[in-house]
């Protein structure tokens, strides 16, 4: 159990690292970095359970850009999940951008194995 914890704070450490060197990019050519953007994120979602372990769920997300006083973007999410057996979920899911430099569309198939224990539950999704 003690190496299963150690493990998982080192996967975070890293996971922390690797996101504020990310987000560190004022150093752009173009120097369009991402410090000194404040956005307020506010959203809408609904979902709906259905018979034979189906879901549907749908959600809208608009990101107002604070520090430039306009709409950051429009974000449309929809999502069909299928629980096939106890351990494994499909999904089907779509995701649309709209902003002011371009519309963007993604389809995305996945699995997922599941296992809960206690009060842990462990998942790997792969997706295409």
């Amino acid at each position: 159990m003690f190496q299963f914890i150690r493990k998982g704070l080192l996967f975070l450490l890293c996971g922390i690292t690797l996101w504020a060197h990310a987000q560190n990019n004022a150093t752009d050519v173009g120097g369009s970095g991402y410090n000194d953007i404040y956005q307020l994120w506010t959203s809408v979602a609904l979902k709906k359970d259905f018979k034979h372990g189906i879901s549907l769920s749908g959600q809208y997300l608009l990101r107002i850009d604070l520090t430039n006083r306009m709409v950051g973007g429009h974000y449309f999410y929809a999502a069909l999940k299928y629980k096939a057996l106890r351990y494994i979920h499909f999904d089907l899911k779509f995701r649309g951008v709209n902003n002011w430099e371009r519309n963007l569309y993604r389809f995305e198939v996945g699995i997922k194995p599941r296992y809960k224990y206690r009060k842990w539950t462990f998942a790997l999704r792969t997706a295409y």
